[in-house]
């Protein structure tokens, strides 16, 4: 009985899940501007310096996803030199970058 309990719960948390993901995916989409107006909406996307600069009064158009790369050269140097890289212990101070 338990185990149908269970199953019966995970079912209607599924179903309700299903309902509310799509409707948070519809904004912002390519093409959005994002302002004052309309930040609640993309809160779930929006890091707090967007929000911050955003709430100052920028607007904010939304693009495609594009995959950015760094060049060969910084890949090579970070994994060369990221060995000797250190943090004090305040957590407050990097050394030998």
């Amino acid at each position: 009985m338990k185990l149908k309990a269970y199953f019966s719960a995970a079912l209607v948390c599924a179903a309700v899940g299903s309902w509310v993901v799509p409707a948070a995916a519809n904004f912002p989409q390519p093409g959005d501007m994002v302002d004052q107006s309309n930040m609640a909406e993309a809160a779930d996307v929006l890091n707090p310096t967007a929000n911050w600069m955003i709430n100052q009064g920028m607007k904010m158009k939304v693009v495609e996803y594009r995959k950015y790369d760094w060049p060969k050269a910084y890949s090579e140097a970070t994994e060369k030199f990221a060995g000797q890289v250190n943090l004090s212990e305040d957590g407050r101070t990097l050394t030998n970058y």
